[in-house]
């Protein structure tokens, strides 16, 4: 295995390498290459050689699709999968990410607020080497000895039976294709599914299928839910029952391998088996990313791989250990549980990864027998118990005097209820609109993001559009910040003139409620509907399928789109925006540069057009906008793909 780790290593730097020789700066080259292509359209028109202008073009094309991969990848963007590749979408995403990750500053161990960039990158950089800093646990005993082994010969079989070709691939492709486990490694999409990559994709079902059989998230959450729903309202009986919500700090960062290791072999995992987990997890090293800059190499001695795959099962390989002490325990009769009916099974802890809950009785001799067992787990197993964050919950029949001296004694705090479970609320009473209020604000938190996505360019950023005070619109914010139509279309919108909440409305019923019939006759009434402007309804969706269609360049069928939807920056836009005074051409200072004259009627245009679309020409003489011409060009069977082409040149 170190072999193979090695082998990647090399091969890693083997390619950036490569790449660095290769590609370099795709930044720097784009700018020479167009300026080259500049130099060469000049000699092309003066009669030169028309192949070094293709030519250039082409390396051109090339050098963008490796620029808009790039950016895609800087933005870690994993959920578009069509459309313009290099677009302001991606850019914003990693300039926003590196602006969201900025560490402006520190509190060192003396609580001193440090802002020097040395000072962040060390205070970082020691608190991470002493949290994976193994603290070098010795007496394993008090806690193995507890555990049983569960792990069957025919467990070990399959565990270690030969890897299938199959089901790495289909493991690979259920991976991100441009993500990477660190920075100079390779991502999935360039590598084979070969070697070492067999194992670790094929260890992970197998351990699934050992440790989850039968069981579901919702179990626990069923359990807890009904148990924490008896004691809120069990009031009889001499003695109270509580509920012990563990928050471990740090918990996969502070695992020790050796016991994790010994707990593999107790359960009875085979040995090659435990050291090739061991392997994988042992050969890491971090580097903390402070503000762009790497940190020196940290080779920890402790911790699972936060995000891999495998932690959540490994993790759970830890928490046996505290299980069997418990169960230990209870076997032994000094803890007993929770039974929320006669003769029922008692409960007395319930794991789910880190997500821990302890059940017992209110009694100071398994309130001592549970604080002893914590603390033999986190001898071993390097778990450390955060006291500010655990807290106890009593039922309704507990003293105050009881409670004040359990409290007391493990050193936590007393809740009322636990809000959450698994992320979902514990106790749900008669108001179930406000138990699941959260459900709601988390739905329009994400919402209330939308801008940040910038999922196409007309998602501007308006601070105000409305005139409150005169429920009115503000026209001269709305001018400036969309093009003629949508400007005109949000000025038709009615404004409220009370302060009322804004609500959905159907405009074509009287009390404003939608139903599928009024939405029917709405269409036909649409359809009936006279012809009014040069292109209908009905023959937009066709119109701007055939747009989409083109087999040109994405960013070609970009800039039809915004030409078609007068959202270019032409002189007559950026007057209407009061950016320039004079709307006309500076070509030809006859008309106006609207979209329509800047891309089409120009008189120094004629020979840009003429020769493939003279008819297209005479055929347009009365279109009034850019969306006409080319609406004519689909209609009328012109080549829409050298119709868009050549608007990409002008």
């Amino acid at each position: 295995m170190p072999e193979v780790a090695r082998k990647i290593h090399f091969c890693g730097e083997k390619l950036s390498e490569w790449s660095k020789n290769n590609f370099g700066s795709i930044r720097k080259l784009l700018e020479e290459k167009k300026k080259l292509l500049d130099v060469a359209k000049l000699e092309a028109a003066r009669g030169g050689d028309q192949l070094a202008v293709k030519s250039l073009q082409m390396e051109i094309n090339s050098f963008l699709d490796k620029e808009s991969q790039m950016w895609q990848q800087r933005s870690r963007a994993l959920f578009l999968k069509c459309g313009d590749r290099n677009t302001a979408y991606f850019h914003s995403k990693a300039s926003q990410r590196f602006r969201r990750n900025r560490i402006s500053g520190l509190k060192n161990n003396m609580n001193v607020w440090c802002t020097e960039e040395f000072q962040i990158r060390n205070i970082a950089f020691e608190y991470y080497q002493a949290l994976f800093s193994s603290s070098a646990p010795s007496d394993f005993d008090e806690v193995l000895s507890k555990v049983q082994p569960s792990v069957t010969d025919e467990m070990n079989s399959l565990l270690l039976r030969q890897f299938d070709k199959e089901e790495v691939v289909v493991a690979m492709k259920q991976m991100a294709p441009i993500t990477a486990l660190v920075p100079d490694d390779m991502p999935p999409y360039s590598s084979n599914p070969s070697g070492a990559l067999w194992m670790w994709m094929s260890v992970l079902p197998s351990l699934t299928a050992c440790k989850t059989a039968g069981r579901v998230i919702t179990d626990n959450i069923l359990m807890a839910f009904e148990t924490l729903h008896y004691m809120k309202h069990h009031q009889a009986g001499s003695s109270g029952f509580m509920a012990l919500k563990l928050d471990m700090s740090k918990a996969y960062d502070r695992v020790e391998w050796k016991f994790l290791e010994l707990m593999m072999k107790r359960m009875g995992f085979a040995d090659n088996w435990v050291a090739l987990v061991m392997e994988y997890i042992s050969t890491v090293s971090y580097s903390i990313l402070i503000n762009g800059e790497p940190s020196s190499i940290i080779h920890p001695a402790r911790g699972l791989k936060q995000g891999d795959p495998l932690s959540p099962f490994l993790f759970l390989f830890c928490t046996e250990g505290l299980h069997s002490l418990i169960q230990h325990a209870v076997a032994s009769r000094h803890i007993r549980g929770v039974s929320i009916c006669k003769k029922g099974p008692r409960l007395t802890h319930l794991f789910f990864a880190n997500d821990s809950l302890l059940f017992c009785r209110v009694s100071i001799a398994e309130c001592h027998k549970i604080h002893a067992l914590l603390g033999s787990y986190e001898r071993v197993s390097g778990q450390q118990l955060n006291r500010a964050k655990t807290s106890l919950f009593f039922n309704k029949s507990t003293s105050p005097d009881s409670i004040a001296q359990i409290t007391n004694s493990l050193g936590v705090q007393e809740v009322k209820q636990y809000e959450k479970y698994l992320n979902l609320p514990t106790l749900v009473g008669r108001n179930k609109k406000a138990s699941l209020m959260f459900i709601k604000e988390r739905i329009w938190a994400k919402l209330q993001g939308w801008k940040e996505q910038l999922l196409s360019q007309a998602g501007r950023e308006v601070s105000v559009l409305i005139n409150k005070e005169n429920h009115c619109w503000i026209e001269d914010a709305v001018d400036n910040n969309f093009n003629p139509l949508e400007a005109r279309l949000i000025k038709s919108i009615p404004l409220s003139l009370t302060d009322g909440d804004d609500k959905l409305f159907w405009p074509s019923m009287v009390d404003g409620a939608y139903s599928v019939k009024a939405g029917y006759r709405f269409l036909v009434d649409t359809e009936q509907a006279p012809i009014v402007g040069p292109l209908p309804l009905s023959h937009q969706k066709s119109f701007w399928k055939g747009l989409w269609k083109l087999k040109v360049p994405n960013r070609t069928k970009t800039l039809m789109w915004r030409a078609i939807s007068e959202a270019l920056p032409t002189r007559l836009n950026l007057v209407r925006r009061k950016i320039l005074n004079d709307a006309n051409c500076q070509l030809c200072g006859l008309v106006q540069e609207s979209s329509i004259h800047a891309l089409w009627s120009c008189l120094n245009l004629i020979g840009v057009w003429d020769p493939h679309f003279r008819l297209l020409r005479a055929d347009a003489l009365g279109c009034v906008s850019f969306m006409e011409v080319f609406h004519l060009c689909l209609v009328n069977g012109h080549p829409g793909d050298l119709f868009a082409m050549l608007t990409s040149q002008i």
